[in-house]
C-alpha cells in the first residue's frame, strides 16, 4: 500500500493540538479548520513518495514541522524540480528531508518556541492590540536548529548520501 493511501490523519490522536483540530474538527471549527483539513491530505498526497514514510506518526506530535515538509516538497514539485522519491535514494532512511536530482539536499526546517530563558515569548493573541515580534529571539531559534541539524547531517569521512 502506498503511503499516500494510509492518509495522513491516521485513526488515533496525538499530542499536538494542531494536528487533533484538523483531525476531528467540532461541528462549529472555522471553515479555515476543514480546508486546512483538505489542504494537508492534498499535500500528502502529492508529496509522501519523496518524504519519510513514517511523517504521518510524527504529525501526531509536530503537525507544523510535517506541513512545512510537505509545503517544501510541494512547492519545489510546482517549480518543476526533480525530486527524488525515497524509494529511490541510497538511503532510503536518512539524511535531508528532500533530494532534488542528482546531488542537491533540502532540510525543511520549521522551529518551536524551545525552552528555557532562551526561548521565544508565547505569543498571546489579543483582538484589537498590535504585538511586537520577538526577532532576536526568533533568529537565534533558528540559527540553533540550523546549526543542530546541520550537525546531525554531517556526513562522516567516507560516506554518502
Amino acid at each position: 500500500m502506498s503511503q499516500a493511501m494510509t492518509g495522513l490523519f491516521g485513526a488515533r490522536g496525538g499530542s499536538d493540538v494542531m494536528y487533533d483540530q484538523l483531525r476531528n474538527p467540532t461541528a462549529d471549527a472555522p471553515i479555515q479548520v476543514t480546508r486546512g483539513r483538505a489542504w494537508s491530505e492534498e499535500l500528502w498526497a502529492l508529496t509522501s513518495p519523496y518524504l519519510d514514510e513514517d511523517l504521518p506518526d510524527k504529525a501526531t506530535r509536530a503537525f507544523h514541522q510535517c506541513f512545512w515538509e510537505m509545503y517544501v516538497a510541494a512547492a519545489l514539485l510546482d517549480l518543476g524540480l526533480p525530486l527524488v522519491p525515497r524509494e529511490l535514494r541510497r538511503r532510503k532512511n536518512e539524511g535531508p528531508d528532500l533530494q532534488i536530482a542528482p546531488n542537491t539536499w533540502v532540510e525543511a526546517i520549521a522551529v518551536t518556541r524551545g525552552a528555557g530563558p532562551d526561548a521565544v515569548p508565547k505569543y498571546v493573541s489579543t483582538p484589537n492590540v498590535v504585538s511586537d515580534t520577538p526577532d532576536e529571539q526568533l533568529k537565534l531559534r533558528q540559527i540553533q536548529e540550523s546549526t543542530r541539524n546541520a550537525r546531525s547531517l554531517t556526513p562522516t569521512s567516507g560516506t554518502e548520501l
